[in-house]
């Protein structure tokens, strides 16, 4: 029987975890399975324990060190090898969280966050000059003010400044 690879809709993590596979009533099948190609579909289990095409199971992965999940789910196909028994597992009874963990895992953000708060930073403090510098221009009682606070202000700019750049991240 052949495995359904080429309908995968999600990404896999391609590594190998921890799994305890139980039935449906909790008698255990197999308490060494492993879990490969997860993803927040499903994964592939490796077990010795018998599996049949639709059954239902309880499961139990171990992601990382104090990190685990547990669900319920399908079994969608089998292939027994020499070495052990290969099954597609569906995920059916799966948390809200742990599918965000898993989908977290799988599809790591590409989005720069660290670059956009910069640019923010930036477009704010842009803003703020410029409405200081129209208002100085246009204010008499202003233009007294800001002359007043112009050691003030610098010295806030370049407190920000040095915080910014005790808080990044280095390249």
């Amino acid at each position: 029987m052949s495995r359904p690879e080429d309908r995968r809709q999600a990404a896999r993590i391609l590594t190998e975890f921890p799994l305890v596979l139980r039935d449906d009533k909790g008698v255990v099948l197999d308490d060494r399975a492993l879990a490969h190609d997860v993803s927040d579909k499903g994964f592939k289990a490796e077990s010795n324990g018998v599996l049949r095409k639709g059954q239902f199971l309880r499961f139990h992965l171990q992601l990382t060190e104090g990190q685990s999940m547990g669900g319920r789910g399908r079994v969608v196909w089998v292939e027994r090898t020499d070495l052990a028994l290969w099954a597609g597992v569906e995920f059916i009874g799966l948390s809200w969280s742990d599918r965000r963990r898993l989908r977290r895992i799988t599809r790591p953000s590409e989005v720069a966050w660290s670059r956009i708060f910069d640019k923010a930073i930036k477009a704010a403090l842009f803003l703020t000059a410029t409405l200081l510098i129209w208002g100085a221009v246009t204010s008499y009682v202003w233009r007294a003010l800001l002359w007043n606070m112009a050691p003030k202000v610098l010295a806030t700019l370049a407190l920000g400044w040095a915080l910014r750049e005790i808080i990044r991240p280095r390249r």
